[in-house]
């Protein structure tokens, strides 16, 4: 995993800790300070990466793996970026998948957002309408120092269901980014705007549950095929559940072997 963080915050100190935190682990890839604003990524432990470009005084950047259509890495955010001049936010984001968060500035506007389920974690807050944006809730908090409140009710839901909905963490200042919306923040207005995600089910047909599976089976089939295409390792970590399952033989479909890992010895799989 690689890490980013992005800050208007007029304090440089909060953005200088924290990639001073994440640079005792991590190399750091590319930095870019603007007027009013800067932004560093870090390379991944054990792969090659590319996680930034800077056109003039606009930037792409991400961490996790992430997929363009057919492409992936900096080939990726290129194209990405170069769509942004043609198609709205929305167009592009139905056509990214992985498990990555991206950070765009393009002209006065941020734009952040993480994979459609959430599983890359991405966190933000907002103080005095200045924003400050990483991947770590930890070194986030830790930062911030005595400007935190405790949400009670997010410290019950983790508690009793390991997990909290929406965007709500352990404390009021800081959100965790929900893979529902793109966010707009706007440089000059200060401003935080939440775009609901809209997702690409061209194709599907609730009215027919064997043109629905067949629908399911040739996206996952698609991007099978496209993983495959970047990737010589492939591995699985089966549990056994019909997810898992349904993945593995999607790949023995296309004729893919991949590797089988599972948390658990001696179990029945």
């Amino acid at each position: 995993m690689s890490r980013i963080i992005f800050s208007n915050v007029n304090d440089k100190k909060i953005y200088k800790n924290i990639k001073d935190d994440y640079n005792k682990y991590f190399q750091i890839y590319n930095e870019y300070k603007g007027d009013h604003y800067s932004i560093s990524t870090f390379k991944k432990l054990k792969k090659e990466t590319k996680n930034m470009i800077v056109y003039d005084n606009d930037i792409i950047a991400n961490t996790g793996t992430l997929f363009y259509k057919d492409s992936i890495g900096s080939e990726a955010l290129e194209k990405i970026y170069d769509s942004i001049n043609i198609n709205n936010i929305n167009e592009i984001s139905k056509n990214i998948f992985g498990n990555f968060s991206i950070i765009i500035k393009k002209g006065t506007n941020i734009y952040f957002f993480v994979d459609n389920m959430g599983i890359y974690k991405l966190y933000y807050s907002l103080i005095e309408r200045e924003i400050t944006i990483t991947n770590i809730f930890y070194n986030l908090a830790k930062n911030m120092e005595n400007n935190l409140t405790i949400n009670e009710q997010s410290l019950l839901e983790d508690s009793f269901q390991y997990s909290i909905l929406g965007e709500e963490t352990f404390v009021n200042e800081i959100k965790r980014v929900s893979g529902n919306y793109i966010y707009k923040y706007d440089l000059i207005k200060k401003e935080l705007l939440l775009i609901e995600k809209e997702l690409n089910i061209e194709g599907y047909n609730h009215e027919d549950i064997e043109k629905s599976a067949k629908y399911l089976s040739s996206i996952i089939k698609d991007k099978i095929k496209i993983i495959n295409n970047n990737f010589n390792n492939i591995t699985i970590n089966m549990t056994g559940g019909l997810d898992s399952r349904l993945i593995l033989s999607a790949f023995l479909s296309e004729g893919i072997k991949p590797n089988i890992t599972y948390g658990i010895g001696d179990s029945p799989l």
